[in-house]
């Protein structure tokens, strides 16, 4: 997916980390969010309406502040590039001290490449968790 950014207009080019990669930065938000209590007495029929709407500010300020999820966050990031007139440059750390103007868009670029990399496993997972709700819900109508 490209993007432009919206502070700085640079174009962003947020791909897919590899398999590995993108497994540990759904570890390390999982293990945040876990730590946190952010997901204790999660109601599973509401999943994605609590997580998106009760939860978002505790989320994102949970996620952020966990170096874990920052480290892990990185290496997916490396599978993306700042296009610079032409000339394809890695997103990582030092890119943020070599070209200081793009901290105005660090959220913006970071919350992209974690949606690329957890949207995948996400969505299954509340398509599984919809699924056997379903299932216990049928189950339940029958007896």
């Amino acid at each position: 997916m490209e993007i432009i950014t919206q502070n700085c207009g640079k174009t962003i080019d947020i791909r897919p980390a590899g398999f590995q990669d993108a497994i540990n930065l759904k570890k390390a938000v999982a293990k945040c969010l876990l730590d946190a209590g952010v997901v204790k007495n999660l109601d599973l029929q509401g999943f994605e309406l609590i997580l998106l709407i009760d939860k978002i500010a505790e989320v994102l300020f949970t996620v952020e502040n966990s170096n874990e999820v920052e480290k892990a966050l990185f290496e997916c990031l490396k599978s993306c590039y700042l296009d610079d007139n032409g000339v394809k440059i890695k997103i990582t750390p030092p890119l943020f001290d070599e070209k200081p103007e793009l901290r105005e868009d660090y959220y913006e670029i970071v919350v992209k490449c974690a949606e690329e990399n957890l949207r995948p496993f996400f969505k299954s997972l509340v398509t599984e968790f919809k699924t056997r709700s379903n299932r216990k819900a049928k189950g339940q109508q029958s007896e």
